[in-house]
């Protein structure tokens, strides 16, 4: 496939699945948030895949697979524990992109610890976005994947304003 063709696919198809974690920014519930996510996970898929940035597709594909076991209501111990450590192990077993590799692998971490923790509040999803699309921006510029980097700045800027905007928490709906 020619190079320049699959930069380019590579960047529309991020590009849909930014717009939708954009959405996610402005969502209260953490079950909607993390089911509109699950739709930038898999367009996250095809250009990490594409673009040859393995470590960031395990974390990808784990965070998908967790988060419809979270919406499926069968997160246990055991998965919360299994699905933070297969994200830390794998991304670093299949990072082929030096310390720049492990910038989705700590975004993945951190976010799954977010994720999966008990009471976890909306804010708390809010954060953790801000700290992941951080480190995904960085990484997505390095993969050529220029609308997955400048979308992740807007998600975390969107985020931040929001939770600047919104100082305290909205009450018994913000916990999840």
């Amino acid at each position: 496939m020619n190079e320049q063709f699959v930069i380019v696919f590579s960047n529309v198809i991020s590009g849909l699945g930014m717009l939708v974690l954009f959405i996610s920014t402005f969502l209260r519930d953490k079950r909607q948030i993390l089911g509109v996510q699950c739709v930038n996970h898999a367009c996250a898929i095809v250009a990490d895949t594409l673009l040859k940035g393995y470590s960031g597709l395990v974390q990808d594909v784990i965070s998908l697979t967790r988060n419809l076991v979270v919406l499926a209501g069968r997160q246990t111990r055991f998965l919360k524990v299994f699905f933070v450590a297969a994200g830390l192990l794998l991304g670093m077993a299949f990072n082929n992109r030096g310390l720049v590799g492990l910038l989705p692998v700590l975004a993945g971490t951190e976010y799954a610890i977010v994720v999966v923790r008990e009471g976890t509040t909306e804010r708390a999803l809010k954060w953790a976005i801000v700290v992941s699309t951080l480190c995904w921006a960085i990484y997505s510029v390095v993969l050529l994947n220029f609308v997955s980097g400048a979308a992740n700045l807007a998600t975390m800027l969107s985020a931040l304003i929001y939770l600047f905007k919104n100082p305290k928490p909205a009450g018994p709906a913000d916990k999840a």
